[in-house]
């Protein structure tokens, strides 16, 4: 899925190009059309939310094939003869952008969203449509295929965004694989975004599927290439900044076997689950949006140096010339930023601001970490680069590492960092063996050099069983965050010494409780 993602989104950043290297602007929501050449390309640290804004149904090509982008066949849904769910050689693969919930009972969708402007509370926003342009497929539930619709969009009228505007898209994506044993789909990953918007006319195409069409083009459209949170013909759902310090508190419904940890782009972010139904559980997750600073440089095909062509990078297509790169939380990623940090001189190339949160894989060094069957926590970042994996234990201590050029875009601004850490109360106890005691805890933030840097940290336990971590302030280029967890000792009861009596028979009874025997009678 890694190709296909790329093949079908684009970063924000890449509008911003020239073919000598330097931006246009550094507002990255700003869409210049930069004409590159053929023998430049755009260097890039992907946002893992700059992905496709479609649902989609359809046969992978074969795994042999995949690095030199194999033809992927379309289906318009499960009826769809191209894909053959008896052929045991397709590799069969189905991404839902996740409906609203219409009725009550209604599972797998998206249940609200309300949003807060800066220092305000929260006040729930109003559900304006779907967009028109996308795939869209009934759900099917004998095969455990989810109903897939396009993104949703909503008017916050108490909460403007940079752009002006009212207007966010809610895009909560699932994606599943079908297992040809069980003859159902398996729930993969889960991303959720919630993005401002403007509207925009212009040469756009929404998504669509064409059953005349070959299979190989029956797919197409679609608003990224074009930097469209979503697009249909003739306008574009153009991405905006969050307005700094705007909050947004999303409610859905997903598989109660989609468990384990979250990250993404938030700040102090809360959690909660409920139970739904059998076979659901209601998620609410509320937080700030946090603007991070992006990576992107052209450089000229032939200029490439052995090293960079060795990193484990994806090119594709953009309307102005090619792109290539690493996602944010690839796992050289830290190596890939230190690559280009000299030739950026430490400094951003500009900024986006995000709320989004998708399914993260476990760290290492403890099993208390490894539960897939409830949600355990999430862990969130400004920062270029991250884990994409929760922290790791080890020694006692839960690390994480982040990554990113040490400036802002003026060159003198340093990039200041943030870090949440939420997980349930009895994931840590299993973890340190605490008692029900409440825990306490430290949090660092180590430089590669050994200098420890940071502005602010929170260890608090709340009242529904989660424990929040964080750390903001500190600052670049590769710094390790840790967190040690700790509980104070239960005070030792002292021994108390009784004198009991029976008749002219007395006795001494010693312990931290202690009790006269049976006919005697304490003195």
């Amino acid at each position: 899925m890694k190709n296909l993602a790329r093949i079908l989104s684009i970063s924000a950043a890449l509008a911003l190009v020239s073919t000598s290297g330097a931006f246009a602007s550094a507002n990255p929501y700003q869409y210049y059309k930069t004409v590159m050449d053929r023998d430049s390309l755009v260097v890039v640290v992907e946002e893992p939310s700059d992905v496709s804004n479609s649902s989609i149904l359809a046969v992978q090509p074969p795994a042999a094939s995949i690095d030199n982008r194999g033809s992927w066949l379309w289906c318009s849904d499960a009826t769809d003869k191209t894909c053959d769910f008896t052929n045991p050689s397709l590799d069969l693969y189905a991404k839902q952008l996740l409906p609203n919930c219409i009725e009550k009972a209604d599972e797998i969708c998206i249940e609200s969203l309300e949003v807060a402007a800066p220092n305000e509370d929260f006040k729930p926003a109003t559900f304006i449509r779907n967009a028109i342009g996308g795939i869209r497929y009934p759900a099917v539930p004998s095969m455990n295929l989810h109903a897939a619709s396009t993104p949703s969009l909503y008017s916050a009228t108490n909460a403007p965004n940079e752009g002006g505007t009212t207007n966010y898209a809610v895009i909560m994506k699932m994606e599943q694989w079908w297992d040809h044993k069980t003859k159902k789909f398996n729930n993969g990953p889960i991303i959720a975004n919630v993005i401002p918007y403007k509207e925009v006319s212009g040469n756009y195409k929404g998504t669509f599927f064409d059953k005349s069409a070959k299979p190989e083009e029956a797919y197409g459209g679609g608003g990224n290439a074009n930097a469209c949170a979503w697009a249909d013909d003739g306008v574009c759902g153009q991405a905006q900044d969050f307005v700094p310090g705007t909050r947004a508190r999303v409610k859905f419904r997903i598989p109660s076997d989609v468990g384990g940890w979250f990250s993404g782009r938030l700040k102090d972010p809360s959690i909660s689950i409920e139970k739904f139904s059998s076979s659901a559980n209601l998620v609410t997750i509320g937080a700030e949006s946090v603007t991070v600073p992006r990576l992107a440089l052209v450089r000229k095909r032939a200029e490439l140096t052995d090293r960079e062509k060795n990193f484990n990078v994806g090119q594709w297509g953009i309307d102005t010339g090619s792109a290539m790169g690493l996602r944010a939380f690839d796992r050289e990623v830290s190596d890939f930023i230190d690559f280009y940090r000299p030739l950026l001189k430490d400094a951003a190339a500009g900024t986006n601001s995000y709320w989004n949160m998708q399914t993260a894989s476990a760290g290492q060094g403890s099993n208390c970490l490894t539960d897939t069957s409830r949600v355990l926590g999430i862990v969130t970042t400004n920062a270029m680069g991250y884990s994409g994996d929760s922290p790791e234990f080890s020694k006692g201590m839960l690390n994480y590492k982040v990554s990113g050029l040490h400036w802002m875009p003026d060159g003198t601004t340093p990039v200041e960092g943030t870090y949440d850490f939420v997980m349930r109360s009895d994931t840590a106890r299993c973890l340190y063996g605490f008692s029900k005691a409440p825990v306490s805890g430290t949090v660092s933030v180590t430089s590669s050099s050994g200098e420890n840097k940071v502005a602010t940290t929170v260890v608090k336990e709340t009242k529904d069983g989660w424990l929040k971590l964080a750390a903001y302030g500190f600052t670049f280029s590769s710094p390790t965050i840790s967190v040690k967890l700790s509980q104070a000792k239960a005070p030792v009861a002292k021994a108390i010494t009784i004198t009991c009596v029976k008749g002219k028979t007395s006795k001494k009874v010693t312990g931290k409780s202690p009790k006269c025997p049976a006919g005697f009678k304490k003195k």
